[in-house]
């Protein structure tokens, strides 16, 4: 954070706003801030989403240093996606909910495609486990849909609870555009996905509406 702030530059990560050297934040994070939205993160000061305990660059450097726990919290990956995805412009990090109450996280380019998969028993991880979706988060590249499913398999292990907070809040708002009420679901009536008025805080950065 120092550096970006010795360049004049705002403290969230990736945002490239210029500021005036006594500041941290630009006019638009420092408001975040004030919402509970974003707050520093614990090991290099930078500021990050509210949702995750690190910054996307400790996160990722956390994983490194750990090879144990890598391959533990390994994404999914198969080499014919990458000739696809250059055509993405949005990828999905989402949490089902099974059976017994336990939580699955995984990452994609095509969601429903990939609910559909997973009802159908193609992913052995939740085949015959009546999987949900109950959160998803929209991201721009791959690279960040793998290191927000890592993250959030890693909190899935190492803290439920504040999984189960973060499904909840997602839920709640999910609610108040769903007329129909209590559903332990993302998705609305429709099945459609994109009629739900709320764009969940993104894995590592926030990027411009569009």
């Amino acid at each position: 954070m120092a550096t970006r702030q010795a360049s004049g530059t705002c403290a969230y990560q990736d945002c490239e706003q210029r500021i005036a050297p006594w500041f941290k934040l630009c006019g638009t994070h420092n408001k975040a801030k004030e919402n509970g939205e974003i707050d520093e993160c614990p090991r290099c000061a930078q500021f990050k989403d509210a949702s995750y305990p690190l910054c996307r660059d400790c996160h990722a450097a956390n994983r490194n240093q750990t090879s144990g726990r890598r391959g533990k919290y390994e994404p999914e990956h198969n080499p014919m996606w990458e000739a696809a995805d250059v055509e993405g412009d949005v990828f999905f990090v989402y949490i089902l909910k099974l059976d017994g109450g336990k939580f699955y996280a995984g990452h994609t380019r095509e969601i429903r495609e990939r609910m559909s998969e997973h009802r159908d028993g193609k992913t052995k991880s939740t085949a015959g486990k009546n999987p949900r979706l109950v959160w998803f988060d929209c991201v721009d590249t791959r690279e960040q849909a793998a290191a927000g499913e890592a993250h959030m398999k890693e909190l899935i292990d190492k803290n439920e609870r504040e999984v189960r907070r973060i499904v909840t809040a997602f839920l709640d708002l999910v609610r108040e555009v769903d007329t129909s009420g209590d559903r332990d679901t993302a998705t609305p009536p429709s099945g459609n996905a994109g009629a739900v008025a709320y764009r969940p805080p993104e894995y590592g950065r926030r990027r411009a509406s569009r």
